[in-house]
């Protein structure tokens, strides 16, 4: 039956191939609908991380500390999975002296292993907690090791890092990218055991959760009883801010009702193309049912006879795909579309393919109707009529 099926796929006519031309050009608009939607979906989920840092951010004002209770209450609340409370100080905040220079920092102070786990829920790199861990060996004296961002760490080794006119010797145990707590600029992490050698450096000012679903008024209520004033900012609603900006959401409205159209006229020419075959399909399998194929091979004759068509349309759309998202990638800016700063380019990825495999499931499910509806004639009738015909 496969090999019949492609011999007559083989033989198709030109006519017949002008829908499956179609069908590439329209898969081909809808993939490029659905790689700009999805570059733009993906630079504002980004965006929002980098804004936010983590899925909920309490930050006290002035030098009020974030209290132990409202810690325990947001942890206890539904769908928290994780609860730092830290200290962070940007810009410059601190001045760490290594490798003979002298550069300015903020700082971040936290508990390396829970914030491991924090950093570990999000999709910043994650925190390498055993490189802040208290050894044996750290008296009151002995050099307190710390992570430094990547613009830091370039002479390694051995430093001290000044905090308002405190000197504190440090070793720079590693590098850490962008982090919950400092997503961007220059920093230093300083685990909060040695935070004690640091006078100036108060009780944790911010408060970090991870988690999904969790619920904004219990918090906002958590935070007017323990900690007035305090300023909250959840990630969901920074990103929901961007997509329900003016123009990214006319912009986006206005891809996808490209891509619908395109993904219309995909079917519609397949359709017509399935509709053209059918007849001559139809024909073929009555004859075969009179020499004696059973229905399932009837059935398997249908699909085959398609597949190859089906096959070219997917292939044509997923070159042509990415043959537009590498000629028109470099030199397209979403970030109108977008709502967020810093260039924004279209990114191929596996979505791109969501349309033609859409196409290959109706093209699959016609066939199949147009099969049941062949076996269920009356097959002498048919035969007859075709014969006079």
């Amino acid at each position: 039956m496969g090999f019949l099926a492609l011999a007559r796929a083989a033989r198709a006519r030109i006519g017949a191939l002008l829908p499956v031309l179609t069908l590439v050009i329209s898969l081909t608009l809808a993939a490029f609908g659905v790689m700009t939607a999805d570059s733009v979906a993906a630079s504002q989920d980004a965006s929002a991380w980098r804004q936010a840092g983590a899925d909920l951010t309490v930050q006290a004002t002035g030098i009020k500390p974030v209290p132990a209770t409202l810690t325990r209450d947001v942890a206890a609340m539904p769908g928290v999975r994780h609860v730092v409370a830290a200290y962070i100080a940007a810009g410059h905040a601190a001045t760490l002296q290594a490798g003979g220079k002298t550069r300015p920092a903020g700082l971040v102070v936290v508990s390396p292993a829970a914030y491991a786990a924090l950093a570990n829920d999000t999709p910043w790199p994650d925190f390498p907690a055993g490189a802040l861990a208290r050894g044996p060996r750290n008296s009151a004296a002995a050099a307190v090791p710390v992570l430094a961002s990547a613009g830091l760490s370039a002479g390694g080794g051995h430093g001290t890092l000044v905090v308002d006119g405190t000197r504190l010797p440090v070793r720079i145990a590693g590098t850490s990218g962008p982090t919950p707590a400092m997503t961007t600029g220059a920093f230093v992490v300083l685990p909060d055991w040695a935070s004690a050698r640091l006078p100036s450096v108060a009780s944790p000012n911010t408060l970090l959760a991870t988690g999904t679903g969790i619920r904004l008024p219990g918090v906002r209520a958590a935070v007017r009883r323990l900690l007035p004033g305090g300023q909250i900012r959840s990630r969901a609603q920074v990103l929901a801010g961007l997509r329900d900006a003016p123009a990214p959401r006319a912009g986006v409205r206005l891809y996808w009702l490209g891509t619908g159209v395109a993904a219309l006229l995909s079917v519609i020419a397949l359709l017509f193309g399935l509709a053209v075959s059918g007849p001559g399909r139809g024909q073929l399998i009555d004859r075969l049912l009179a020499l004696g194929i059973s229905t399932r091979q009837a059935r398997a004759l249908a699909v085959s006879e398609v597949l190859p068509l089906l096959t070219v349309a997917v292939l044509g759309t997923a070159i042509a795909g990415l043959a537009l998202a590498i000629v028109l990638g470099p030199v397209m800016n979403l970030a109108v579309l977008s709502g967020t700063s810093g260039p924004v380019s279209l990114r191929p990825g596996l979505i791109a393919a969501v349309p033609a495999a859409g196409i290959v499931v109706v093209g699959l499910a016609i066939v199949a109707a147009q099969s049941a509806a062949f076996l269920s004639r009356n097959l002498a009738a048919t035969l007859r009529r075709e014969e006079a015909g």
